[in-house]
């Protein structure tokens, strides 16, 4: 019962959330082409097949030890006796979440939102990088 309160506040966090985004002037520079590519960018179902978001944290070290992706030791609120991180599925999307109230992510996070919080990058330096890492980035 408490995981099913646990499931749906997450959800509801998740739909309450405000987008974040970041403009910075640089981009006002590219071309329209780039700018309208960024504009309309989203996840193909090709990437996500070749790379979902436990691929993502098996390249990042990040995996559970023991397999269990619905209970593993989040790497990044850092509760060594607590296993508080899960992947799970919303929407048809994989995602990843801490169930600690501590967990500086404060929120499920895609595999773009992942990479962009373990490498320390904007979300656009992410989503690039996800491409790359699926190997269907095209220069």
């Amino acid at each position: 019962m408490r995981f099913l309160f646990a499931t749906l506040a997450l959800a509801g966090a998740l739909l309450l959330a405000p987008a974040q985004a970041e403009w910075k002037p640089e981009y006002a520079a590219a071309p329209f082409e780039v700018q309208n590519w960024y504009r309309n960018a989203e996840l193909t179902q090709e990437a996500q097949a070749r790379f979902p978001l436990k691929r993502v944290l098996e390249h990042y070290g990040q995996a559970p030890a023991n397999g269990n992706w619905d209970s593993f030791r989040c790497p990044f609120c850092k509760h060594a006796k607590n296993r508080h991180a899960h992947v799970f599925e919303f929407k048809g999307v994989e995602m990843f979440g801490c169930r600690s109230t501590n967990c500086p992510t404060g929120k499920a996070m895609t595999a773009v939102q992942y990479i962009a919080h373990t490498a320390g990058l904007s979300n656009r330096e992410a989503f690039i990088e996800y491409l790359k890492l699926a190997g269907v980035w095209k220069e």
